[in-house]
């Protein structure tokens, strides 16, 4: 991992989760959000480690993925440029659920959960326009899972 710095707040009006920020409220956000580059298969996150940061990626993308014994690095996902994850972190006190690499080099922004979760209790109304987007994101990756294990029932594949 490479240095940090922190960064341009207008860098986030990209990102979907803050699209509905005004610009004085992506100015305060930007104060917690430092920057990250991973080299090509660098781990960014381990699964069973503590959900202490919230990630997302500005350029390159990674690859989530699960180990499983007798067959190796099983990927889950591949996310490009402009999604994020460890969302899940904000949500519960739970341990991280997968490994998370940089397929390619990347750059990400990160925010660490505590100092976030109380820039959102502070500021209600930023909690709301970010739950609301957070949730759409979330929906849509249980609509995927729930597809590829129909795929995968149907296939025989899964029990």
């Amino acid at each position: 991992m490479a240095g940090w710095s922190v960064i341009d707040p207008q860098v986030l009006r990209a990102l979907d989760l803050f699209e509905r920020f005004t610009d004085d409220e992506l100015v305060e956000v930007a104060t917690y959000v430092t920057r990250e580059r991973f080299r090509r298969n660098e781990l960014i996150i381990a699964e069973g480690t503590a959900g202490d940061r919230l990630f997302f990626i500005l350029g390159g993308e990674v690859r989530v993925s699960r180990s499983i014994p007798g067959v190796g690095e099983e990927a889950l996902a591949i996310l490009p440029a402009g999604s994020y994850f460890g969302e899940m972190a904000l949500f519960g006190e739970q341990t991280r659920s997968a490994d998370v690499y940089a397929d390619r080099t990347s750059e990400l922004l990160v925010l660490r959960i505590d100092e976030f979760k109380a820039l959102l209790e502070q500021r209600p109304e930023l909690a709301s326009k970010f739950l609301w987007a957070a949730s759409r994101t979330l929906a849509d990756r249980l609509r995927a899972a729930n597809a590829k294990v129909t795929f995968l029932s149907a296939a025989g594949q899964f029990g």
